[in-house]
């Protein structure tokens, strides 16, 4: 609808200019951000869903302040893992203009699916009143995969890589991932808003207090030092946290993995049991 036609999942460059895209065949909204509120909506732990509840011009308190401007735009997190749920919320509830689908990985098997393919395909049933898809996938099969189901849809994709942004706009917002930024600039762009305000907004956004600073402590003539990387959910992700972690242990120390279960995520817990090796730590801590 409006204007937009399918799109493979090619990896030609294309698209309004955007400095990351690998989709082709972005079109910009024909009426602007100006016309029409979007949404977007992001299914959760790992997926992203763009989705615009529209606020009516006409409306007298159409979600803003009394005498103020109603709002243009809202972005929702999809927290629902379910692929029943994900399509419920999607085309019944929250009806998204733009889908942002920040990846495909191995979580939440139990409900999604025991493949990577098949995790794909429960994501996409975010899609359903969607315009546009925006992933930053960086797997060619569950790209594909993506694309596929969004032109089933007849959802435009638009596949981008925080990999190619230029160290400029990587700096403007520091310690945010390169493929957040990648993604947030494309729907930015599909709204009618320019990259540097885009920018803008995005280095002057509050971000979590203190997510990689080490926690240290004496107890008994012993320095603890203490790092959460409880945000980790895939064995992908697993690695690279765990390195980050170590690195700022203190030279010689002891390292022990601290791995909390969950009783509504076996599989997570064995895949994280069968991913640590004696070289990432030198013991393994389990708890529940």
């Amino acid at each position: 609808g409006s204007g937009w036609s399918p799109a493979g999942s090619g990896h030609r460059d294309g698209g309004a200019g955007h400095p990351c895209r690998r989709g082709a065949g972005l079109q910009r909204h024909p009426n602007g951000a100006a016309d029409a509120a979007r949404r977007a909506f992001l299914p959760g732990d790992g997926a992203a869903e763009v989705a615009h509840a529209t606020a009516h011009p006409g409306h007298p308190q159409a979600g803003g302040p009394p005498g103020g401007r109603a709002p243009q735009a809202v972005v929702l997190e999809c927290m629902a893992v379910s692929p029943d749920l994900i399509e419920f919320l999607s085309s019944r509830i929250v009806r998204p203009d733009v889908v942002v689908i920040t990846n495909a990985l191995w979580d939440h098997l139990e409900e999604e699916g025991t493949s990577l393919e098949g995790i794909a395909v429960s994501l996409s049933l975010a899609l359903p009143s969607a315009q546009l898809m925006v992933t930053s996938e960086h797997r060619e099969t569950t790209r594909t995969v993506l694309s596929y189901e969004a032109s089933l849809r007849n959802v435009t994709s638009d596949i981008v890589d925080g990999r190619a942004l230029p160290a400029e706009v990587l700096a403007a917002a520091p310690g945010a991932h390169p493929d957040n930024i990648a993604m947030a600039t494309a729907v930015a762009e599909y709204a009618g808003v320019d990259a540097r305000t885009a920018l803008e907004g995005m280095a002057s956004a509050t971000s979590e207090p203190l997510p990689v600073v080490a926690a240290a402590a004496q107890m008994q003539g012993i320095t603890w030092t203490y790092r959460d990387i409880g945000s980790i959910n895939d064995t992908d992700s697993l690695t690279p946290a765990l390195d980050g972690a170590k690195a700022q242990m203190p030279p010689g120390a002891v390292v022990f993995g601290m791995l909390v279960t969950r009783w509504d995520r076996p599989l997570r817990a064995i895949q994280f049991a069968a991913s640590v090796t004696p070289d990432d730590v030198d013991g393994l801590i389990i708890v529940g």
